[in-house]
């Protein structure tokens, strides 16, 4: 149920909540590294006998993983400040708007998110439910990109990338010594941006502009930029710019298909004005990705043209597979040559 040394919170309230809190600590305390519960019930007790030798397990459970609170919690920033990975919610079916309320709090974050309903109520005579926690597990949000499909997902930007990067050294090494010649600065321009679980981490690219904005005090490009050096407006037309990424795919802090990370002044403004805007964060940022073969690139001058990027940057996390990956690499590759000789592309792509 927990992946392997997850950090976990567990919010119980309704008739049961003491029973499942029971159950699922007594079932999976060896599979996170610790659990939080926030509940308006009192600690549970440990259910084995005092000469079971497991409910000596259990009580030192209590004593070093796992915490109880029963005071009023921000949930959003509650999860944010204790860097939970998966939120466990436990309810009767008759308090819907209790769960809704709990969700709506973690738009905004990149939490798994998983509901254990009571049925203490529910005649369950011939049911079955899952052996391993003796409680049914509804999952509301995952996060697609763990275990192995997750792994071949790594293996392929790896595998990519260094193939892009053997293949393209020449040209690679052309634009280096173009951008040294024609203006000064560093070849490589780094820039704070948010990845995986909303960490930040230095995004690579070629220099194109005269300037060398980063944290809180970025600029976004507009057409006709003045900004933009003559080799700078070539390099972005093609996006021979982002080529220095795939070695952030190499370091891990990128993939080669996912959501593109922002800078990060802008996703602190977004994420108060687009709901759910931060769980794009949720799997490692792309050098391309859904929004991007939907012609949603380059600048974002309004909330508009913001939440229709966030829009496919959701939609490909929630339908993700490696197919849809190899699909957009595909349609990448043809709209960048499709730009470079004026040729006319698809509309919309899922």
């Amino acid at each position: 149920m927990f992946d392997t040394k997850e950090k976990v919170l567990l919010i119980a309230q309704g008739s049961n909540s003491e029973d499942a809190i029971n159950k699922i600590l007594n079932k999976e305390h060896d599979k996170f590294s610790e659990c939080l519960v926030y509940t308006e019930t009192k600690q549970p007790e440990s259910n084995y006998e005092n000469n079971d030798k497991r409910s000596n397990v259990f009580q030192e459970l209590i004593n070093q993983r796992v915490s109880f609170t029963s005071k009023p919690i921000d949930l959003e920033s509650f999860v944010s400040e204790n860097k939970i990975e998966s939120v466990y919610i436990s309810l009767g079916l008759d308090q819907a708007d209790q769960l809704n309320h709990w969700v709506t709090e973690l738009n905004n974050t990149t939490t798994t998110i998983k509901f254990i309903p009571d049925l203490s109520k529910v005649n369950l005579a011939s049911s079955q439910v899952d052996a391993s926690t003796e409680l049914p597990v509804i999952s509301i949000r995952e996060n697609p990109f763990k275990g192995f499909k997750g792994l071949i997902k790594r293996f392929i930007d790896i595998l990519f990338s260094l193939t892009i990067i053997s293949l393209l050294s020449p040209l690679l090494l052309f634009v280096a010594l173009g951008i040294k010649l024609t203006s000064p600065g560093p070849i490589i321009f780094r820039q704070k941006r948010h990845g995986f679980n909303g960490q930040e981490f230095d995004v690579y690219k070629f220099r194109t502009m005269s300037v060398c904005e980063n944290g809180n005090n970025v600029t976004q490009a507009t057409k006709n930029d003045p900004r933009v050096t003559k080799i700078g407006a070539i390099l972005r037309k093609t996006s021979i710019d982002e080529l220095p990424q795939f070695f952030n795919v190499l370091e891990g802090t990128m993939s080669v298909v996912g959501p593109r990370p922002h800078p990060v002044n802008l996703n602190y403004r977004f994420k108060t004005e687009i709901d759910g805007f931060w769980s794009r964060h949720i799997g490692v940022p792309g050098i391309t990705g859904l929004a991007q073969v939907n012609k949603c690139r380059g600048e974002t001058a309004t909330v508009e043209d913001m939440e229709k990027r966030v829009h496919y940057d959701l939609e490909y996390i929630k339908h993700w597979n490696i197919l849809l990956d190899i699909k957009i690499m595909f349609l990448t590759a043809y709209q960048l040559t499709a730009s470079i000789f004026k040729i006319n592309t698809i509309q919309e792509v899922y």
